[in-house]
């Protein structure tokens, strides 16, 4: 059976599972740049951890999928730990009209 097929059954059957899922879009997407991040630069949650002076324990709730968002100077200093810059970006329903240009710039925090 195709995963796609078997989530939209999943979704379908169990309550609430849509909402919740909808609900930690932003940390899961969150959690997946950082993972993605630290495994392009080549480093392990403990180096990171080591960088960071927190606990590999740390570093994973972190990049995990659900639980609370992290705070801006967290994301800051995990960044840096990697050797990269943090950006903030804001991105426009589709089917909206787009920023211009110059209305508009993503922020390095």
């Amino acid at each position: 059976m195709n995963p796609n097929c078997l989530q939209e059954k999943m979704l379908d059957v169990i309550p609430g599972l849509r909402e919740s899922l909808d609900a930690n879009a932003a940390k899961r997407n969150l959690a997946l740049a950082l993972r993605t991040v630290r495994k392009r630069v080549g480093l392990t949650q403990k180096d990171i951890a080591g960088k960071m002076s927190v606990s590999q324990a740390a570093i994973s709730k972190l990049e995990a999928p659900t639980g609370s968002m992290p705070m801006t100077d967290t994301i800051q200093r995990y960044a840096a730990a990697c050797g990269v810059v943090a950006v903030i970006g804001f991105h426009l329903p589709s089917g909206t009209e787009s920023f211009e240009e110059d209305e508009i710039a993503a922020a390095m925090i």
